[in-house]
This record gives C-alpha cells, structure tokens and sequence, in this order.
C-alpha cells in the first residue's frame, strides 16, 4: 500500500497552537507592523540597523577540489565548489513588531519536501495541494511580509514524493548541494513572483554557487501579491543538483555542457528541502538577504 505523505510544520522554541493560525476574514492586521525591508544586508555578514542580530555569514567557497574531493578532472573540473551556505537553518526568529511577534517562523521539515526530478517548470511541492489536512492554511496569510530561505536535506532510500506519493526507489545520490526555484503567487493566479535560492555567484564567473547540503540559504523577501483575500501559494519548481557533473568528471569527462555545474534531478531520483518561511505574524528569520 503506498504511504501517504504526512506533512507537519515545525517551529523554532515556540509550538503553535491552532487558536494561534486561526483563518482571518481578510489578511494579516497591519497592527503588527515590521520593520523596515532588509534589516540584515546583503553578504556584508553584519546587520544594517541598529538592535538587529547579526546575521551568519557566509561559508568560505572552495572553487576546487570540488566537493566530493575525488573527480579525477582537476582544474579541468566543471564543478562549482562547496557552494556557499548562511547558517545552519537552526537560528532563532527575531520579532520586529509592536507588539513583538511570539511565533517563531515556519519550517515545512517533518517530513521534509521530497521530490522527484522533473521537467522545467513542473510544480514539484504546492502548499495549496501538498499540506496535510491537519495544517491550516491561514499560516500563508500575510500582508506585507513572506521571506523565504531553503536548506537542502539529504534523503533515505523509500522516501516517498510529498507531491505524487511515489516511493523514492533508488539508493540516494549523494548529491552535495542544490539550487532551489520557489514561486509566491495568489491563490487565484497562476503567475506570481519567482526566485532561485542558489543562485548567488560570489566566484564571478556566471554560474550560481548553489547551497550546500545541510545550509541555509540567503532569506529572499518575496513581494507580496495584493488584491485577494485567500491565503498565498507557496510552490517548489526546477531544483538542479550538481551530481549529474559529478557522475561523468568521476569518468574523466570533465566539464560536460548541459551536465556542469548543474543539471535537472534526474526523473528515477529523489531530492529533499527543508523550506522556511516569515510572515507578518511571525518572528523574522535572521539571514543574509538576496535583495
């Protein structure tokens, strides 16, 4: 019998009680008003405005060896390095409203998001269709905030997709780093605001440094869609690894177009990602801002 998908949120320090996420007639009150955009820079390692945390700062970057320090194509290689990580994903929220946020921001990890490589552009994870019924979906009401990190996970071999339920068959590729396409829409549209986590280029030479394995991302602040009065639409589209270079430089063919650095998850494998996210009724997450 196929195993179902249970899919629960998992909050730093503080649970959250149902009361808590009730739905609203309408969105978020803007009574509980956050601060200023960006609080945190932009991979400068410390915080922009007075009393904020100072952020993690980012992971050396190793342009080679490459990761899995056993390509036999050396400075040949096609490989990105490392990748470049802010933190752990473990850090505390921070609230930044009058009155100060009690809710820690959300973590969709138990169980982590599982999918199957697919086509570009395919939908691989929606909080519209892919929450458990026990999660509500007035945790995706906000007015002003939706800042959003992911942390890439590894997987166990019968890991089932979150999205289809297929089991993840294959003994796991130990890919080494991801790069993560995420879209904030309205639940009315198909269209929305779409961001590559990865995709920061700190090495100058036009490819995206991708996130390591067990490393936060930098926190993205999504513009938020106006003009509707459902909950927003989280979605998980076009995740790259960078295994697919690392299987033919292990050959000797080093620096395969279409293969190097990155490539699409191939369709028989499965991936796993930690997604985070801050709203206007939670604390914020403490990172590195992209924007």
């Amino acid at each position: 019998m196929k195993r179902l998908p249970f899919l629960t949120i998992i909050f730093i320090g503080l649970s959250l009680s149902i009361s808590g996420c009730a739905p609203k007639t309408n969105k978020v009150s803007k009574a509980t008003t956050t601060a200023t955009n960006n609080p945190f820079g932009t991979g400068t390692g410390t915080g922009t405005l007075p009393g904020y945390p100072t952020p993690p700062a980012a992971d050396p970057i190793v342009t080679h060896p490459d990761p899995y320090q056993s390509n036999q194509c050396g400075a040949n290689s096609g490989m990105e390095g490392g990748g470049v990580g802010y933190g752990t994903g473990n850090e505390a929220g921070y609230a930044d409203a009058t009155p100060a946020q009690t809710i820690e921001y959300y973590k969709v990890n138990d169980p982590l998001i599982i999918a199957h490589g697919t086509g570009t552009g395919v939908v691989q994870w929606s909080s519209q269709t892919d929450l458990s019924p026990s999660i509500p979906q007035s945790v995706f009401f906000t007015d002003q905030r939706m800042n959003i990190r992911v942390v890439p996970r590894a997987i166990q071999q019968g890991a089932t997709d979150t999205r289809t339920g297929q089991s993840c068959a294959y003994t796991p590729r130990p890919y080494q780093k991801l790069k993560v396409t995420v879209r904030v829409r309205r639940a009315d549209l198909s269209s929305g605001y779409i961001f590559t986590f990865g995709s920061v280029d700190l090495d100058n030479n036009g490819q995206g440094d991708g996130v390591p394995l067990n490393k936060a991302s930098r926190v993205h602040e999504f513009p938020v869609p106006q003009g509707s009065s459902a909950p927003l639409v989280i979605e998980v589209l076009n995740i790259e690894w960078d295994y697919s270079c690392y299987e033919y430089e292990t050959q000797n063919y080093c620096d395969v177009p279409g293969s190097c650095p990155w490539a699409k998850v191939w369709t028989t494998e499965c991936v796993g990602v930690e997604l985070q996210f801050a709203t206007d009724g939670t604390k914020d997450i403490v990172g590195e801002r992209t924007n």
